[in-house]
């Protein structure tokens, strides 16, 4: 009789999601992505990174955004990664030496990477680190939905001139290669949308699909995930309501937007322009609330001359950690939101039915016509399909005030 080997019962390793993360709303939007992952896929056993890139400003915001991060979803660890992936050294030797800081800690095999995007020098390291991995999109805001080139494959060899064949042939070689010849040029490469296993969106039905996602499996997460993910992490105190209800009605939030970090708008004119929206609300009857980007962390000069409006018609949200969660105690009291294509327009539209208007018509008029990224720009406020708010426009006689403050 012959014995044939008992064959070895081998332990299905459990599949490691390592979410990066840049900053508190894309916490909320992540632990809602993972809520309905959890659930189409059944992975109870799923092991749960979270890796936030995003800039905290001191000790004590991180611990606010760990906090944060424990109320959102059941993490099995956090880490925080800024400092060791903006080195000199560059994302692509940044993320290696983070992969071998996750295999030392035991995070390492069937990895799934969750991602915003995939066009930043950033986001191309990550899948160039990770690149036998699939890879998740989760929703970013409006940016997520914006026109992208593509950088390789078929496509974009059929939009190239003739003499351009050869360096395409050359590019798409070095892919078989460690580094390849797209890492450091603007667009996405078409070997790395065929890695992606879905896309997860929040305002997709609002908002047009770009071309390069337009064969990707879509799915969109059901507002009753993000509010989930909201009252979870809600802070809401009697201080806070009283500050906002101090306010007498009709309300209004003014998002604002960082124009002058991301260059689409000379150094200033973003913070002038929508306090000159402030002003004109404020004349037409308004109470406004004004809502700091978090990446616009100093104070503007003309703070100080809006902080002169009495207490009942002027209130500042803060740009901090929380400032994201103060939105849900607002909503309730709110009339409008304003903004220039903020995708605040769209969350409190979808999330609270808030009716949300835009200001993206003006912008032409408070923009030098021959700035960098202007077109950029505009491209960006096409997304936005709101009206516009029923102002007057009084861009033209507050532009000559403002040439002797600006220096372009």
């Amino acid at each position: 009789m012959i014995k044939l080997p008992l064959r070895s019962n081998r332990t299905r390793v459990p599949l490691k999601r390592l979410v990066f993360c840049a900053g508190p709303w894309q916490l909320i939007t992540a632990a809602a992505t993972l809520r309905l992952d959890s659930r189409l896929r059944c992975h109870d056993d799923a092991i749960d990174i979270l890796l936030y890139y995003g800039r905290t400003e001191s000790p004590d915001e991180w611990q606010q955004l760990r906090q944060l991060a424990e109320k959102t979803w059941s993490w099995n660890a956090v880490f925080d990664v800024y400092n060791q992936l903006h080195t000199s050294a560059g994302y692509r030797n940044s993320t290696s030496a983070l992969r071998a800081m996750l295999f030392k800690e035991g995070y390492s095999g069937n990895e799934e990477i969750w991602l915003l995007k995939l066009y930043s020098n950033f986001d191309k390291g990550v899948l160039a680190t990770w690149r036998d991995c699939p890879v998740v999109l989760y929703e970013d805001g409006l940016d997520m939905y914006l026109q992208r080139d593509l950088t390789c494959g078929w496509d974009s060899w059929r939009r190239a001139p003739c003499h351009n064949w050869l360096g395409r042939i050359k590019r798409e070689w070095s892919h078989l290669c460690n580094e390849t010849e797209c890492e450091l040029l603007p667009g996405v490469c078409q070997h790395d949308l065929r890695r992606i296993r879905c896309v997860y969106r929040l305002i997709g039905s609002r908002v047009a699909c770009p071309d390069y996602m337009r064969h990707l499996h879509l799915v969109d997460v059901p507002k009753d995930d993000v509010l989930h993910i909201v009252k979870a992490v809600e802070q809401r105190n009697s201080g806070l309501v009283q500050y906002y209800n101090r306010l007498k009605k009709p309300r209004v939030l003014v998002a604002t937007q960082p124009f002058d970090v991301l260059g689409w708008m000379p150094a200033g004119y973003e913070q002038y322009f929508m306090s000159a929206v402030v002003r004109e609300l404020i004349h037409a009857g308004y109470s406004v609330i004004y809502r700091k980007h978090p990446r616009l962390r100093k104070a503007s000069w003309w703070m100080d001359d809006l902080e002169q409006y009495p207490a009942d018609c002027f209130a500042l949200m803060d740009s901090g950690v929380v400032s994201c969660l103060e939105l849900d105690p607002v909503a309730s009291e709110l009339d409008a939101v304003v903004a220039v294509s903020s995708s605040t327009l769209f969350y409190m539209n979808m999330l609270y039915g808030v009716p949300s208007y835009t200001v993206a018509g003006r912008v032409a008029a408070w923009t030098d016509p021959t700035a960098a990224g202007l077109a950029r720009l505009c491209t960006f406020g096409d997304l936005v399909s709101f009206d516009e708010m029923p102002l007057a426009n009084r861009a033209t006689e507050s532009t000559r005030d403002i040439q002797s403050h600006l220096v372009l």
